[in-house]
C-alpha cells in the first residue's frame, strides 16, 4: 500500500505536468505526447514479459506495434505544421526585404 502511494506521488506529479503540455503547438507538445508510447517501448526493453509465458510474444508484438503506430500518429501531423511555419516565416521575411 505504501509503495503505491509513494509511486503515485513520485510519478503522478511529473506525468500530470507532461500531460498539461500535450496540447501546446510547439515541439514541447509533441515531445509530451510521445512520453507514453516511448515509455511503453522502454518498458518492453527494460522489463519484458517472462519468456516462458505463452502470451509473451503476442504481448511484446502488440506493445511494439501500438507504440510505433502512436509515434507515427503523433509525429506525422507535426511535420507539415512545422514546414508551414517555416514557409510562412520565409514569406514574411521576403515581404519585409522587398520594402
Amino acid at each position: 500500500m505504501h509503495f503505491w502511494l509513494a509511486a503515485s506521488v513520485v510519478c503522478g506529479l511529473p506525468l500530470g505536468a507532461v500531460g498539461a503540455t500535450i496540447r501546446r503547438p510547439a515541439p514541447v507538445g509533441v515531445l509530451a505526447a510521445l512520453v507514453v508510447p516511448l515509455g511503453a517501448a522502454v518498458n518492453m526493453v527494460v522489463l519484458p514479459p517472462p519468456s516462458e509465458s505463452a502470451v509473451a510474444g503476442p504481448v511484446r508484438l502488440t506493445v511494439w506495434v501500438a507504440a510505433s503506430a502512436a509515434v507515427v500518429l503523433i509525429v506525422a501531423p507535426a511535420i507539415p505544421a512545422r514546414q508551414r511555419g517555416h514557409r510562412e516565416s520565409g514569406v514574411a521575411t521576403e515581404a519585409l526585404a522587398d520594402r
